[in-house]
C-alpha cells in the first residue's frame, strides 16, 4: 500500500483530555504531506472514555472523582472504556487511501498478527452484527479481534473532511469490571453486566500468566506496519508547537 509518509508516535502517558486532543488535531489536519500517523499511548490518571454521543448521566462523575479517575468524551462513537493497564493505539489516515471498512480491517489485521507472532492465538471476528450497549467490550462487530469467543481489543472510528481517525484499546489486564462501578447501575445490573463481560471479554493476562511488555508488542505491530505500508516511515514525538496547538483543544472533550 502506497503512502506518502507514515508517521510513528512513540509510546508515551498522557491525561485523558490530552490523548483525546492529540488523536482529534492529527485527525483534522489537511496537509496533503502527511499521508497517516500511528501512536502509541498510556493513560494517567485512569480514565473513563464515553462516546462522543453518549449521554453522560450514565457516569457516576462525582464517585469517579473522587477517586483520581478521569472522564473524558471521545471524539469517536461507541461506548464508555475504562482506560488503565491497557495499550492504547490510534490510526489517523487519508480517506484517498482506504475507506473506513478497509481501515478498521486492515488495523485489527496488523494487530492481530502482532499478537499472533507473541504466542497469542486470536483471530478477526466475522459477524456484521452491532449490538448497542453502554459498555465497548460487551459490543460485537466486524473484524474485532478476539480469543476463544471473546473480544480483545475495543475500537471506534470517526470519518473527518479529509481524514479517518480510527483508535483502540488493547487489554492486557481485564479491568473492564471495575467501570461498572462508575455507572448508575443498582447490584443487580452489575451482577448481570459483570457476567456478560467475562463471558465477551477477554484481556491478555487471562490468556496467559506471564504478559509481553507493552513494548514488545509495539515492536511487532510496527514491524507489520513496515510490511504493510510502502513508504516513508519515520518516528516523531510532538514538537512544541504541536503541543501548544494540543493544548487548545482538549476543552473540546472535557465532560460539562
Amino acid at each position: 500500500m502506497k503512502i506518502n509518509s507514515l508517521r510513528i508516535i512513540p509510546y508515551d502517558v498522557k491525561t485523558g483530555l490530552q490523548n483525546m486532543a492529540i488523536d482529534h488535531y492529527f485527525a483534522k489536519k489537511e496537509s496533503k504531506e502527511l499521508s497517516a500517523v500511528f501512536r502509541f499511548y498510556g493513560w494517567a490518571p485512569c480514565c473513563i472514555s464515553i462516546g462522543y454521543h453518549q449521554d453522560i448521566s450514565i457516569v457516576k462523575r462525582d464517585y469517579a472523582s473522587s477517586r483520581n479517575i478521569d472522564i473524558v468524551r471521545r471524539p469517536t462513537g461507541g461506548s464508555a472504556v475504562y482506560h488503565c493497564n491497557e495499550l492504547t493505539y490510534s490510526v489517523i489516515i487519508s480517506k484517498t487511501i482506504l475507506d473506513h471498512r478497509k481501515i478498521y480491517s486492515l488495523v485489527h489485521k496488523i494487530i492481530a498478527e502482532a499478537l499472533n507472532r507473541l504466542g497469542f492465538d486470536v483471530y478477526l471476528e466475522n459477524s456484521q452484527i452491532v449490538k448497542r450497549t453502554d459498555i465497548c467490550y460487551n459490543r460485537a462487530a466486524e473484524s474485532e479481534i478476539k480469543y476463544n469467543g471473546k473480544k480483545l481489543v475495543g475500537s471506534a472510528q470517526r470519518i473527518y473532511p479529509v481524514n479517518i481517525l480510527q483508535h483502540g484499546s488493547i487489554l492486557f489486564s481485564n479491568e473492564q469490571t471495575k467501570l461498572l462501578h462508575y455507572l448508575k447501575y443498582d447490584e443487580e445490573e452489575i451482577g448481570e453486566y459483570k457476567n456478560q463481560l467475562k463471558n465477551k471479554s477477554i484481556a491478555l493476562n487471562d490468556i496467559i500468566e506471564s504478559v509481553p511488555q507493552k513494548s514488545a508488542l509495539i515492536d511487532k505491530i510496527i514491524e507489520n506496519i513496515e510490511n504493510y505500508f510502502n513508504g516513508f516511515i519515520y518516528f516523531q514525538y510532538l514538537t512544541d508547537a504541536e503541543k501548544a496547538a494540543v493544548g487548545n483543544l482538549e476543552t473540546l472533550f472535557f465532560v460539562k
